[in-house]
């Protein structure tokens, strides 16, 4: 089995989260989802004066909705995969830590005080999930409950995988 090194700055793991994010912003771009112009792009970056908040990974709109996404392109060794050893309770950390920061820098840029280099207070409701290309252990009940449920009942967590994204897209 090939490992990928998962630490920061390899050129190999910038790349593996680089096709991450692009990939679901296509995903999202093929769906009733597409962010419209006046949307922030993907990859803006929300500042206030100076201090640069966080980058914006993929970005959909929807009926006054603007969903924020935070992708995570963790590696995925045999250890996750079989569900045993140490490396399961630090990805279960992990995504679990992410998710919930992402849920506040989500709330942050919903209150818009004090106002940020775009005006995110023009949707009725942002709302911010972790995306991940695989499905994950994970027992934080805020990162499990769902932060959006579309009209048809499908439900998107505050984690979540790429199919799971799909799912809740294709279901407006």
């Amino acid at each position: 089995m090939a490992r990928i090194p998962s630490g920061r700055g390899t050129a190999l793991v910038q790349a593996r989260a680089g096709s991450l994010e692009t990939d679901v912003q296509e995903l999202i771009n093929r769906t009733t989802w597409r962010p419209s112009r006046e949307a922030p792009p993907q990859g803006f970056v929300p500042k206030r004066g100076k201090r640069q908040f966080t980058d914006l990974d993929a970005v959909g709109e929807h009926d006054g909705t603007l969903l924020l996404v935070d992708t995570k392109s963790y590696p995925i060794t045999l250890e996750l995969n079989s569900g045993v050893g140490p490396e399961v309770q630090e990805s279960r950390r992990r995504i679990e830590e992410d998710s919930v920061k992402w849920q506040g820098k989500t709330r942050e840029l919903a209150l818009n005080d004090p106002p940020f280099n775009y005006d995110f207070s023009r949707y009725r409701e942002v709302v911010g999930v972790v995306v991940t290309p695989h499905a994950l252990f994970v027992t934080d009940p805020e990162v499990l409950q769902f932060v959006i449920v579309s009209p048809t009942g499908v439900g998107l967590r505050a984690a979540s995988t790429v199919g799971e994204l799909s799912r809740f897209l294709a279901s407006y």
